[in-house]
């Protein structure tokens, strides 16, 4: 979804349906980018979609995540939130903007995949719970 020329990666999917895959796992997203091609593809593939969901856990970790893994998007409007928050502030914010991400994706995917960050269970335990809501 983060994907730098995203309509050669959708022409791509389409192919490997062709070829008999059945599912999608999207990376994590964290823009409003990433969104946009999540809704499109979505219209465009028929496959199941799921939806990756790595919360961020410290200004240092989006930093890192927006410069240093591919096909990882951070908007700088979710980097500078993190900006001088400690390590409790910057768990209740991952869980909240995780949170608010997959109320926007949920339209647009078939489930959800959960990457844990640094072991930190407890952050994964809220958005859990936050995903099990939403279905009953």
């Amino acid at each position: 979804m983060n994907a730098a020329n995203f309509k050669q990666e959708l022409l791509k999917a389409k192919q490997k349906i062709q070829q008999g895959v059945q599912a999608f796992l999207t990376q994590p997203i964290h823009s409003a980018k990433g969104l946009q091609n999540l809704q499109q593809a979505h219209r465009e593939l028929d496959a199941w979609i799921l939806g990756g969901v790595m919360p961020i856990v410290s200004y240092r970790n989006a930093l890192y995540m927006k410069n240093e893994i591919a096909g990882i998007e951070v908007d700088d409007a979710i980097l500078s939130r993190y900006e001088h928050k400690n390590r409790e502030e910057a768990a209740v914010l991952a869980v909240t903007i995780a949170k608010a991400t997959i109320d926007e994706m949920v339209s647009f995917v078939d489930g959800f995949y959960l990457i844990t960050p640094f072991h930190r269970v407890e952050i994964m335990q809220q958005i859990i719970a936050h995903i099990q809501q939403m279905d009953d």
